[in-house]
């Protein structure tokens, strides 16, 4: 397992993290939620094993069974590793100050999630969404205090815009507070719209990039198919947006190259989507939300697998997103500027 550094920090996150959001059962998150507490014990030793140190979860995963299920799977081992969960909606309650990003929320929910994860500190502690009725000073105030006292040891975002992404970097700089260490958000072959502005960002700022939904709830690992039926206990519905996304002609286009390319290496549709995010520089670690051992055993076998240059233009061409303003034109005067040098 190949660790990388995390942006600016000092520390080493592994190429591979273990998502928890399908720790809790069923009945609290149908259609997500499956692992109990034995299963979730074996993974998490499985992954440790395996060389992963960094464990994602939240708040809001299962009602906050999530974090409780990860808190005892990692009994014995937590010095070893980083456990890693957000705030912004609430697991539980129903209040007008239970959610969102406000000094009041954030102070609470920390002390929560601690309680509820069985430790001392949590190693990354992000915000989950941008919220829109708080201030980012006041955000980022908060999670500065945490810090200070020890209960958090790096804060990053996840799912923020390129400029709000920007926006908290300079509020940090101008009233010296802790930065976010790094950004959680969604990049796989079906959503590469990221490569306009957060990856560009996160090299640019020094930001670690973790990537959530490497395989699009499970729509490049092979299990759905092109005018076949959806397969029992999918993620992806019918009438899901992000199903209707993916389930068009350039999806199908991408299905059939992970296909060949797969069959060639002896290999997985989900490794081949897999190692084509690892080939990118920009990312430091890729979250893997799996339900079995035998999941995370394939998952985890793609790192074995570097794809070759040819391998990955077929998968660039084929997965590209369609141009666009202001990204197009910058990059096409950019060309002309450059070729003329």
């Amino acid at each position: 397992m190949r660790m990388r550094t995390l942006g600016r920090t000092g520390i080493k996150v592994s190429e591979f993290s273990l998502g928890c959001m399908t720790f809790g059962p069923s009945r609290l998150w149908p259609g997500v939620a499956c692992v109990g507490q034995k299963a979730a014990s074996r993974l998490a030793r499985m992954a440790i094993d395996s060389g992963i140190n960094c464990f994602d979860t939240a708040d809001m995963y299962s009602y906050g069974e999530s974090e409780r299920l990860l808190g005892r799977a990692l009994r014995g081992k937590r010095a070893q590793v980083l456990v890693c969960t957000k705030v912004f909606n609430a697991p539980d309650g129903a209040g007008p100050n239970e959610t969102g990003l406000s000094r009041h929320h954030i102070l609470s929910a920390a002390d929560l999630s601690l309680k509820r994860l069985g430790t001392d500190w949590i190693d990354i502690y992000y915000a989950h969404i941008w919220d829109h009725a708080t201030p980012i000073e006041e955000t980022l105030k908060a999670f500065d205090d945490l810090v200070r006292w020890g209960k958090v040891r790096y804060v990053g975002c996840s799912n923020f815009s390129g400029w709000q992404i920007a926006k908290s970097l300079g509020v940090s700089e101008r009233l010296r507070l802790e930065r976010f260490a790094c950004l959680q958000a969604k990049y796989n072959l079906a959503c590469r719209e990221v490569e306009n502005e957060l990856l560009p960002v996160c090299r640019e700022e020094g930001l670690g990039y973790i990537v959530w939904g490497p395989l699009a709830k499970g729509y490049f690992s092979g299990k759905y198919r092109p005018g076949q039926p959806r397969p029992a206990a999918c993620r992806l519905s019918r009438a899901d947006e992000e199903f209707l996304r993916y389930e068009r002609e350039q999806g199908h286009a991408v299905v059939a190259a992970l296909d060949k390319i797969a069959q060639a290496r002896r290999a997985t549709p989900s490794q081949i989507a897999l190692a084509w995010l690892q080939a990118k520089t920009a990312v430091t670690s890729v979250i893997l939300g799996v339900r079995s051992p035998e999941q995370l055993q394939e998952n985890l076998s793609s790192a074995k697998i570097q794809l070759t240059a040819e391998e990955l233009a077929v998968l660039d061409d084929l997965s590209r997103p369609p141009s666009l303003y202001p990204y197009e034109m910058i990059e096409r005067n950019n060309r002309r500027r450059l070729q003329a040098a």
